[in-house]
């Protein structure tokens, strides 16, 4: 049975013992005491308190429907109550106050310099300096590049060599593990004629994936890598092309004054003023002799010779046919047509041509 405990001169303590209990003050059983007061132990609704067994914890137990939005708030985003009421208090305040932060990816470059572009007249030569340009970024290293005219392969390098750039900047405080980031080059001089129509020119490369960064909290990026996405670890591509560098070929339209009949190539070619097939009209034209001549290509048609005076005189023009060179000598069907005044008119006049 209890007994109580004395101290060494005989005096009482409240300290009460058996061999099968303890007792204190008037509690003759301090187990069964706390076990019935846990017992008794009850945790009010939606108070953000759980009871489990013998532990104590907590719980975002709101009573909120499961279906309703939050507002983004700190950095949090937007999420239904049914995610929240998963969170115990300190993991909604984490998700509050400490979200987790992606970090963004810088993505591969690949670009086209030439020196050679707009129009040119058919036939003339030219040398056509292309240079491409390749950066890694967040990619992987660059496997192979080139160089194509009109889809067609020119010239080409499997594994060029990149040169060190440098590195890319540090997020939430960690180096990129891509760094250092390479450069890579690829020259060629295109030595062409130029054709009618336009010739284009463009650079492809084929590099490697990168490696995933880490996110605020040091966690590697888990995201699906894809190709050239600023939010996701950077995926192997091949064929990335670059824009066009383009020249334009055309034939050119002649004409100008002249004191005698135009018959030959060189004559056409020798008129004061020329514009590109692309022109449709020609406005405020002065004629300075008693002859004007107009020479187009074949392929195109005199619409009207429209005077300052609005007169239409294009039926006083008579026309002839026969081949001027283009820009390299090369032999092309024209139609030649030729007016003739006796004095020298001191209208103007508006050429349109389709």
């Amino acid at each position: 049975s209890l007994q109580v405990i004395s101290d060494g001169e005989g005096n009482d303590t409240p300290l009460k013992l058996s061999t099968l209990a303890v007792g204190i003050g008037d509690i003759t059983d301090v187990e069964g005491a706390i076990n019935g007061k846990q017992d008794a132990l009850t945790i009010a609704a939606n108070q953000s308190l759980v009871l489990t067994g013998d532990t104590l914890g907590t719980i975002y137990n709101t009573t909120i429907s499961d279906d309703v939005n939050s507002v983004a708030v700190g950095g949090a985003s937007v999420q239904p109550a049914s995610t929240w009421k998963t969170k115990n208090i300190v993991q909604v305040l984490d998700t509050i106050l400490f979200p987790d932060l992606l970090p963004s990816y810088t993505i591969p470059t690949l670009s086209i310099s030439a020196n050679q572009s707009g129009t040119r007249e058919v036939g003339t030569s030219i040398a056509q300096a292309i240079t491409i340009t390749a950066t890694e970024n967040d990619a992987g290293i660059f496997t192979q590049l080139e160089i194509q005219r009109n889809g067609v392969l020119i010239e080409e390098v499997i594994n060029p060599v990149g040169a060190n750039i440098g590195n890319l900047p540090q997020q939430f405080g960690y180096d990129d593990p891509n760094n250092p980031n390479l450069r890579y080059t690829l020259s060629y001089t295109d030595n062409f004629v130029v054709p009618l129509g336009a010739t284009n020119w463009r650079g492809e490369g084929n590099y490697n994936a990168g490696l995933p960064k880490l996110n605020n909290k040091g966690v590697v990026d888990s995201r699906t890598p894809q190709i050239r996405s600023l939010s996701a670890p950077q995926a192997a591509a091949n064929n990335f092309a670059t824009v066009n560098a383009s020249v334009t070929g055309f034939y050119r339209q002649f004409y100008g004054s002249t004191a005698t009949d135009i018959t030959t190539s060189a004559e056409v070619r020798g008129l004061s003023n020329s514009v590109f097939t692309n022109v449709n009209t020609i406005s405020s034209v002065s004629i300075t002799q008693l002859k004007f001549v107009i020479a187009i290509p074949t392929t195109r048609n005199l619409v009207s010779v429209i005077t300052s005076n609005f007169e239409n005189i294009t039926t006083s023009f008579v026309q002839t046919n026969f081949n001027v060179d283009d820009a390299g000598g090369n032999p092309v069907a024209y139609k030649i047509f030729t007016i003739s005044f006796f004095t020298v008119p001191s209208f103007t006049i508006t050429i349109n041509l389709s």
